[in-house]
């Protein structure tokens, strides 16, 4: 890999306590605890939603930010966690945002200057951008989010990125707003990266110059033929209190989680793909940046064969996410004499725990989006890991590349305390946005494709398993056209 752990970026101007854990399977990391910035005495963190990420992402705060607890604020709908918030000395309060109340609430918070991390769901990111953009209020989040209310239309997740773009002039500029960061999507964007430097490397057979724009980053990514790319990820936690019928149960968000899965998935519908068969399609168009497919099928109805090393093949949900817009924009490329674009197939390919596919089976059979009893395993996980990364497939080549974080439960909790491999994974990826927010003011609105990989992944990687590539061999016969098609299990 080209990362450097001696990248300018990544110099700090704090002091650096250095911890080294040995992890079960004796493995040693080492880890600085190094503050990455400092946060004005004036400036206060509002943090909404305090479910499985915000206990998780807590002492990642404390840990790596120059900040005084009293800064800090939580508000959530409900008090699950509210004991996890006391025991750091962090002020916690059990409110409910509506789209009636919630800028009484937040101005009554918030001033010029503050800095909001919604962690929230059911709480519109648009309507919480654009406040914050009028009180200079920093801003991030993890996931495009409407209100519940709203949630009874056909909008889909591409529709929601499309409708908060038109803001995107008035919102150019002002403070830092940093959309959809999280681990997926979000820190995938740098690993990413990371992956087509890698494989330029193996093609060339040297390490190429990294690109410094967007044009460059899409010139690269034609220039190596790659037509498809997945953000592949297995999850295999497991608990030995077995999943209860009347249920629903999932190692992060189980409303997150049913609310992305019983949409029709959309992703970026690279310009290698063919034609499918017109019932598969609900809609097909080619936005000015990049192109764009909603099929039929519900996301918990469509799944892809993708791959990880120690697995080899698996089939993965096609579970709509919000950086298979964003990635395939920035990958895109325009030919300037011909102005014809070219850019990868672009999406998520899931295998969450089995407690999680079962409760899937479930709601898509009872159109259950909403459960009265659902139960995130935390606690009483006793083994299993999360994989994420981003495998790469090249036009007319059999060999593939995947990079990405191998993160067991062990491992997770002996790093970081109030966490799981999953948790894990979005909390550091927040982090790494929080921290570019704070040294990077005023850049408006923002994805994660916006950031500095580098300094992001040196971040995080010591809080991500084993972190590594694997290059390998597609184990069945194929033309290597890598189509969504060919790649399907039930397309039809």
């Amino acid at each position: 890999m080209l990362l450097s752990n001696n990248h300018p970026n990544c110099a700090s101007k704090y002091s650096r306590i250095t911890h080294h854990f040995l992890f079960w399977d004796g493995n040693i990391v080492t880890i600085t605890f190094e503050k990455y910035a400092k946060i004005n005495g004036s400036t206060n963190i509002l943090i909404i939603g305090f479910g499985s990420i915000g206990p998780a992402v807590l002492p990642l705060i404390i840990r790596h930010l120059d900040v005084d607890k009293k800064q800090i604020s939580i508000i959530a709908s409900e008090n699950t966690n509210q004991k996890i918030a006391q025991q750091y000395g962090i002020h916690f309060e059990c409110v409910t945002l509506t789209k009636n109340n919630y800028k009484e609430i937040l101005t009554s918070k918030l001033t010029s200057g503050d800095f909001l991390l919604n962690l929230s769901v059911n709480i519109s990111s648009l309507d919480l951008i654009l406040f914050c953009h009028e009180l200079n209020i920093s801003y991030l989040d993890t996931s495009l989010e409407r209100w519940l209310s709203e949630k009874d239309s056909d909008e889909c997740l591409h529709e929601r990125r499309t409708k908060l773009m038109t803001h995107k002039e008035y919102l150019k500029s002002g403070p830092t707003a940093l959309i959809c960061n999280g681990a997926n999507p979000g820190l995938i964007s740098h690993i990413a990266k990371q992956a087509i430097l890698d494989v330029a490397e193996k093609v060339t057979n040297n390490p190429p110059q990294i690109p410094t724009t967007q044009e460059e980053w899409a010139k690269l990514v034609k220039d190596l033929n790659i037509v498809t790319l997945h953000i592949a990820e297995r999850d295999t936690q497991f608990s030995l209190q077995g999943r209860q019928s009347d249920e629903y149960v999932n190692t992060w968000s189980v409303p997150g989680l049913l609310d992305e899965s019983l949409e029709h998935t959309g992703f970026s519908w690279g310009t290698h793909e063919y034609e499918l068969p017109n019932k598969v399609v609900k809609k097909i168009e080619e936005t000015d940046n990049y192109r764009f497919i909603q099929l039929s099928k519900y996301g918990a109805n469509t799944r892809v064969k993708t791959w990880i090393d120690d697995q080899g093949i698996f089939h993965g949900f096609v579970i709509p996410h919000a950086e298979s817009f964003s990635l395939a924009e920035y990958f895109c490329y325009r030919d300037k004499q011909t102005n014809q674009i070219s850019h990868p197939t672009i999406h998520y390919a899931y295998q969450p725990c089995n407690d999680a596919i079962m409760s899937l089976q479930d709601a898509v059979t009872n159109n259950q989006t909403n459960p009265d009893k659902t139960r995130i395993l935390h606690s009483d996980i006793v083994d299993g890991c999360d994989e994420l990364g981003v495998l790469i497939l090249r036009q007319n080549s059999p060999e593939i590349y995947w990079l990405g974080s191998k993160l067991s439960i062990q491992e997770a909790r002996s790093l970081v305390s109030n966490n799981t491999a999953t948790s894990l994974q979005v909390a550091i990826g927040i982090l790494v946005g929080i921290i570019h927010v704070i040294n990077n003011p005023g850049q408006g609105l923002i994805e994660p494709e916006q950031c500095d990989f580098v300094q992001a992944l040196k971040i995080a990687s010591p809080y991500l398993g084993k972190f590594s590539g694997q290059w390998g061999v597609w184990p069945e016969e194929s033309d290597y056209s890598w189509t969504f098609a060919d790649l399907s299990v039930n397309l039809i």
